[in-house]
C-alpha cells in the first residue's frame, strides 16, 4: 500500500508547481495583450481602457496567495505590471 502512494504523493508538489506558473503565466499573457494594444498606437480614450484592464490585472494579482518559493516570480509580475502602467502614461 506504501509503494502505491509514494509516486501519487511525489505528484503533488509539480501539479502544485505547474498550478502556480499557469496562473502567473496567464497575467502574463494579458500584460502582453496590453502591451501590444499599445504599440498600436491606440488614442486616448482606447488608453483610458487599457489602464482599466490593468488595473484590473493588478488587483488579481494582488489578491494572490503566493508561497515563499514563488516569491521572485510574484514580484516580477507586479513589476511589470508597473513598467507597463509607466509605457501607457507616457
Amino acid at each position: 500500500m506504501i509503494v502505491l502512494l509514494l509516486p501519487a504523493l511525489r505528484l503533488i508538489p509539480a501539479i502544485y508547481r505547474w498550478r502556480f506558473k499557469s496562473r502567473i503565466s496567464r497575467w502574463y499573457r494579458a500584460l502582453l495583450m496590453i502591451e501590444q494594444d499599445l504599440l498600436a498606437q491606440v488614442a486616448a480614450d482606447q488608453r483610458q481602457a487599457l489602464m482599466e484592464r490593468l488595473d484590473n490585472i493588478e488587483e488579481a494579482v494582488n489578491r494572490m496567495k503566493v508561497p515563499a518559493s514563488f516569491a521572485d516570480q510574484f514580484y516580477g509580475l507586479r513589476g511589470h505590471i508597473t513598467f507597463v502602467r509607466a509605457r501607457l502614461k507616457a
